[in-house]
């Protein structure tokens, strides 16, 4: 679980859980909403080894391997993908300030999707050697946290009325969106409220479908076939797993992506001046965040990381 989601506006961040990309793209998320984006950045080598100890006790073998592989990528994103989000939100804010479009929303969309395939094809190297080096009792440690994290994720909502799981995504929504405009006004929020009629509660879904992955990963690493047809299925899995979706989550995916793109577009239309410059600022102080982050790498590249498993 190394990469996904580092900036993912169009689907929300478990959606992507499927690789050890993962672990990057939730710990950026939780720290910079936390305690600040660059602070956040300059301490996720550090939070994420705390998030894979939790899946795997590493060896010192792995555990040398993945120090040394985390080095590379985090600098490969320091110094090529972080001046990419910041020219993005630079355009973004341009459009946004001659009202964005459905058609901009989407390219902006895809922008981030494009990112996070980034992620995940820089973070194949460390998933697929890390689970393939992997002992038994190491997968085994590995299916019992993946279902806790299901689980976890899972029972805040579990007894929930249908209205107030509907209220609650209406709040979730309205704290995203003032994090960048503001304070909303009360016709704003009625807005949200609303259009939270539309949202299709996908909880159970989710966790059947991530469970059917990970039944398919574990099944994977323990065939314990060659490398090269590990890494070429584990390649697959980790791009390809809307098969594993099933209908339920597939329908609830796309009609809830309709829903916030639907609603962001209202509500960029319906802000105020002092909105407006609220959201401008914002998106131009993080644009700046990430410039100065990039221009703070060192001037070499670490070394890369001994070979762990298919040397």
């Amino acid at each position: 679980m190394i990469g996904a989601v580092l900036a993912n506006g169009t689907t929300r961040p478990r959606t992507a859980r499927h690789s050890f990309g993962f672990c990057i793209a939730l710990t950026l998320v939780v720290l910079c909403a936390g305690c600040g984006v660059k602070t956040g950045y300059n301490n996720l080598d550090r939070f994420v080894h705390w998030s894979v100890d939790d899946y795997m006790d590493l060896d010192p073998a792995q555990d040398a391997f993945f120090r040394a592989e985390l080095k590379s990528v985090l600098y490969w994103h320091r110094t090529t993908q972080l001046p990419l989000y910041a020219k993005a939100l630079y355009e973004l804010d341009g459009e946004l300030a001659d009202r964005a479009t459905m058609e901009e929303l989407v390219v902006f969309g895809d922008q981030v999707d494009g990112w996070w395939k980034n992620i995940l094809e820089a973070t194949l190297p460390l998933g697929s050697q890390l689970l393939y080096s992997a002992t038994d009792a190491q997968l085994d440690q590995f299916a019992v946290q993946y279902e806790k994290d299901v689980k976890k994720y899972v029972k805040p909502y579990a007894k929930l009325t249908p209205d107030e799981r509907r209220d609650r995504w209406a709040r979730d929504f309205q704290d995203y969106f003032e994090y960048f405009s503001g304070r909303l006004n009360a016709e704003q929020k009625e807005m949200i409220r609303a259009q939270s009629a539309k949202f299709v509660a996908d909880e159970q879904s989710w966790a059947d479908y991530r469970r059917r992955y990970g039944a398919a990963l574990m099944a994977l690493v323990r065939e314990r076939g060659t490398f090269v047809e590990f890494s070429r299925a584990y390649r697959d899995l980790t791009f390809n797993r809307e098969r594993w979706y099933g209908d339920d989550y597939a329908n609830a995916l796309a009609a809830n992506q309709a829903l916030y793109r639907g609603l962001t577009l209202a509500l960029l239309d319906s802000l105020t001046s002092a909105q407006r410059r609220d959201l401008s600022k914002n998106l131009r102080d993080l644009a700046r965040d990430f410039e100065e982050l990039a221009a703070e790498a060192p001037p070499v590249a670490p070394p890369k990381a001994p070979c762990l498993a298919g040397c």
